[in-house]
């Protein structure tokens, strides 16, 4: 029997036997401040259960490398809160000999360029980060919020992001009147944007990948792996209405809810009666 873990505003649906997982750029900052935050951390995984890697409001030192042997210091900010915020600073590296951190360390003028501010795990994040370290050519490539699984996320190299390109990464989560189809619409601009929707009775799963590829799970007793992860309020979707969520939209309907690519008209449609691709 699949098993859905839903959050506690919507104990209907706690019985359904689905588990999908819908990883969520999503989320208000960096504490109570409700300001932008980033991570000071990048050398670990996001969301990560053990060790946490909560967003910062302008750090003054990033890790590039989990034991400190790369680090960026004295991290200045200017345009904090905007679109794009930018910092100067030192990248501080360990030559590793006789070892790392009691080796003498280079240290290196470095920039640092964050942009594309999106809600993420319930924080107002900068979800993209440009790093630039003289002398060292690799490290100006643009990198971004990408899922990983489990829950979690890290930052990944976007090669064939366009310079003024700038996707906004957005989760949307409903619920329909009947409480019986709980959905959630990822976009983040990647290739891992997807939507899932899990329907109680009968049991049944879909999700939509940002390419049209529909995957669909109802049969007892089949296994689908993945959790519901912390994210944004779920709000109901009343009939006759649609949500968008960057390349996907769904419509919600008294005989289902269909989503797709708005952009192709690709997708699935899921009821009661029946779970079936679109288009």
């Amino acid at each position: 029997m699949i098993t859905l873990r839903l959050p506690s505003v919507i104990p209907v649906l706690s019985l359904l036997a689905c588990v999908f997982t819908a990883g969520s750029l999503v989320g208000a900052a960096s504490s109570a401040s409700g300001q932008i935050g980033f991570y000071s951390n990048l050398a670990n995984s996001i969301n990560d259960p053990v060790e946490k890697n909560p967003p910062v409001v302008r750090p003054s030192r990033v890790f590039l490398t989990e034991d400190g042997s790369n680090v960026l210091i004295n991290l200045r900010w200017t345009g904090w809160g905007t679109s794009v915020a930018r910092a100067t600073g030192v990248d501080s590296a360990s030559t590793g000999v006789p070892s790392m951190a009691t080796a003498p360390r280079i240290k290196r003028p470095a920039q640092l360029v964050l942009s594309r501010p999106a809600r993420f795990l319930g924080h107002e994040v900068y979800s993209c980060y440009r790093l630039t370290i003289r002398g060292l050519t690799n490290a100006n490539g643009l990198e971004c919020l990408a899922r990983l699984g489990n829950g979690q996320y890290v930052f990944s190299s976007v090669s064939q992001a366009k310079p003024n390109a700038t996707p906004t990464a957005s989760t949307v989560r409903f619920f329909t009147p009947s409480h019986n189809i709980l959905c959630e619409m990822f976009d983040n601009g990647t290739s891992g944007a997807d939507v899932t929707c899990a329907m109680q009775t009968p049991s049944a799963l879909a999700t939509l990948a940002a390419n049209g590829h529909v995957t669909i799970c109802q049969h007892q007793g089949l296994k689908c792996k993945g959790n519901l992860d912390e994210g944004p309020s779920f709000h109901q979707l009343s009939y006759g209405s649609s949500a968008n969520a960057g390349r996907f939209r769904c419509t919600s309907a008294i005989t289902g809810v269909t989503c797709v690519v708005a952009a192709t008209g690709k997708g699935f449609f899921i009821s009661r009666q029946s779970v079936k691709r679109v288009a």
